[in-house]
């Protein structure tokens, strides 16, 4: 009964649609970073993700990678690139696969945008720093 009566006052406060409307907007401004770099992406249609293809990012062959990424996927490399050279996190797609299969998923990354408006834009501008390592 409670969870009803909930849904009946987000109906009500125009909750929904709120959210809708703030996500949209949080999505547009992580795309914008990814236009600006010219980096392609899947537009989400029902979740705060984004996947985006990686596959022109190139990271120094020599970079000192911890043991524990050394035998990952190339995804994984770069996530973990991205994290500590730009200081913005993503998640390495491989990981939603299986071990034999988790190839699929090496040229992609996946950024959240469940976060407020201005760390949004300060992580595109953290992004556009990438420029120098994509061919």
């Amino acid at each position: 009964e409670a969870a009803a009566a909930g849904l009946e006052e987000a109906k009500a406060r125009g909750f929904f649609e709120q959210q809708l409307k703030e996500y949209q907007e949080r999505r547009d401004v992580l795309l914008a970073a990814f236009d600006k770099l010219g980096l392609k992406y899947f537009l989400p249609e029902g979740s705060y993700f984004v996947l985006v293809d990686i596959s022109r990012l190139k990271f120094p062959d020599d970079y000192p990678f911890p043991e524990t990424v050394r035998g990952r996927g190339r995804d994984f490399k770069a996530c973990w690139f991205m994290a500590l050279e730009v200081g913005v996190s993503a998640i390495p797609v491989s990981e939603f696969y299986c071990e034999e299969h988790c190839n699929i998923g090496e040229n992609y990354a996946r950024f959240g945008f469940c976060k407020d408006v201005d760390t949004l834009k300060e992580a595109g501008h953290r992004l556009q720093s990438l420029s120098k390592y994509l061919s």
